[in-house]
């Protein structure tokens, strides 16, 4: 990795803002801490690793947490792909919605809240014609619940053709990484990982591996504060897993 890189990395991820722990996938045993640092990050875009987050409690509370990471301070957006058009209303309304307005029928096409943009799928193709080549995302989180996105890979839309969802997802991406490193791919569900095919999911998302996190622990936002020592020593234990 070049030094220009390696300097951007470390501006995208001043702080670890996704925090957790790494467990085996079937018998959910545990691996160590994973924290989102440039140095994950780093490992994550150059060895074509995804992150598989399941287990979470419900959707109530994987909004909370999203909306804990949209209202942190963080230099890189977070860019949230809702599963469907139904479920991104569902999230514009409980986050959008002034009191005493008239609800929408349709959620937009993507919309910011925060230090987060939410869409979906079929909506990445209008975003990535508002970005400019400066624009930085910390990385890319696949908000479906009931993980079904990798299944429609061969829906035919009368008038548009075969709509490839995760290609879509996974085409985006690599858009975004160019010759630096492309932002990690978080999958946030609540299926546990055993209960799904997690090894036929990689090509629908062209990745190589997941590595599995335990969401019933996942912390977003700032971490707390800690000693040099103690940071440098969680560090070292990330990068020797």
């Amino acid at each position: 990795m070049s030094v220009t890189i390696e300097h951007s990395l470390r501006k995208r991820y001043p702080f670890a803002a996704i925090r957790g722990q790494r467990i085996t996938r079937m018998e959910e045993a545990d691996l160590g801490p994973f924290q989102l640092d440039a140095d994950t990050a780093e490992r994550l875009a150059e060895e074509s690793i995804g992150v598989f987050i399941g287990g979470c409690r419900d959707w109530d509370w994987m909004i909370d947490k999203l909306k804990t990471l949209a209202d942190t301070r963080f230099p890189a957006r977070w860019l949230v792909v809702v599963a469907t058009k139904n479920l991104a209303l569902t999230v514009y309304r409980s986050l959008e919605l002034p009191r005493g307005r008239r609800p929408r029928m349709h959620a937009p096409r993507f919309w910011d809240y925060g230090n987060v943009t939410f869409t979906t799928p079929e909506g990445l193709t209008s975003y990535r014609k508002t970005l400019h080549s400066s624009e930085q995302f910390a990385a890319i989180v696949l908000l479906d619940p009931r993980c079904y996105v990798q299944q429609a890979r061969e829906w035919f839309v009368p008038g548009y053709g075969v709509n490839d969802r995760p290609q879509r997802i996974a085409d985006f991406r690599a858009e975004l990484g160019g010759n630096a490193c492309a932002p990690p791919l978080i999958l946030l569900t609540a299926r546990p990982a055993k209960s799904i095919g997690t090894a036929r999911m990689l090509s629908a998302y062209c990745l190589d591996a997941w590595w599995f996190v335990d969401g019933r622990r996942l912390r977003v936002g700032q971490p707390p504060a800690t000693s040099d020592r103690s940071a440098s020593l969680q560090t070292h234990l990330e990068l020797s897993i």
